[in-house]
This record gives C-alpha cells, structure tokens and sequence, in this order.
C-alpha cells in the first residue's frame, strides 16, 4: 500500500512525525503500527506485513528521496484462504473534487464485490480510521478524506497475466 501524508515528515529524535487530521503529529511509525493493527485482520494467517518505508514527498522536479525504513513483522489473523490476485480498493474523496484510492493488494476478500460505506459489513475498521482524527492518510493534492465511497473487490488483472503460468 502506498499512502500519502499531508507534509514532508519532519525530524524527531531518531524519527519522523507525520500530521493527523486533528493538526496533531505522530510517530510515524507508531502511526504505521495503529493502521497494522486493523489492516492485519485482513490479512490471511500465511500473509504478513513485512516492512515500511518513508519518504519526503515528491517535487515536480525531482525523485522522492527515502527517509527512513522499519521491520514490522506482523502476521494476518484471518483463518481464510487468501484470494489468489484478489486487492480491495478503498475510494474516498474530500474537498475541491480531491481523491485517495488506497488498494489492498492481498486480502481474503471474495473478488468481484461492490458495497456502498453505509452497506459495507467488511473493511468498515479501515474506512472509519481513514475518516477519524487519528487519521494521517491524505489526499492526493493535500487535505483528508472527508467521505468515504465504500470498497470495490477485484482481481488484479496485470498480475494474474504476469505472473499466472497456464
């Protein structure tokens, strides 16, 4: 999952904060742990979430530069079967038009679903999260979510096509 934050991240001790919707700033990587946390449930119990990445984000001239990485080593806690190329992307938009389309790329999430944010039973942890005050995912351009559209389960065609062999 890549995610965008709402500010370079700014130097903290041997770390980085990272600013929340409530205009607070969190550890970025205690930040990570706490979208872990819900995100793990997700996850079948042979999938982890092996590793995080921080980077400054990107100018209109120039790469974004790597600021600091960290192990996280969790395991998924679902007892279902993973769903073989299967991501669930999380639509959300906010002032101005803005969008954020989060995708989980593995999941045991059954393929070819579409559920509104009020009709969702699945996922709902996440979506709450990324609407809370706690939430440090921004949107592409700047600001936070401020509706969430749902999730829409698929197959990831150009995977399955790369690396399925017949």
């Amino acid at each position: 999952m890549v995610l965008p934050v709402n500010a370079d991240p700014t130097a903290s001790g041997g770390s980085f904060t990272i600013p929340t919707r409530s205009s607070g700033a969190v550890d970025w990587k205690t930040a990570v742990d706490e979208l872990v946390a819900i995100d793990k449930a997700y996850l079948d119990t042979s999938s982890s979430f092996d590793t995080a990445e921080l980077f400054n984000m990107e100018s209109t001239i120039a790469s974004p530069g790597f600021l600091q990485g960290y192990n996280i080593g969790v395991a998924g806690t679902n007892v279902g079967a993973d769903v073989e190329f299967g991501q669930v992307v999380f639509p959300f938009k906010g002032v101005g038009g803005l969008s954020l389309r989060p995708y989980l790329m593995e999941s045991v999430a059954t393929v070819d679903q579409k559920f509104s944010y009020a009709a969702a039973s699945n996922f709902c942890e996440f979506m709450d999260y990324v609407l809370s005050a706690d939430d440090w995912i921004a949107l592409r351009g700047g600001g936070f979510p401020n509706v969430s559209l749902g999730y829409v389960t698929k197959t990831n065609d150009q995977l399955r096509k790369t690396y399925f062999v017949p």
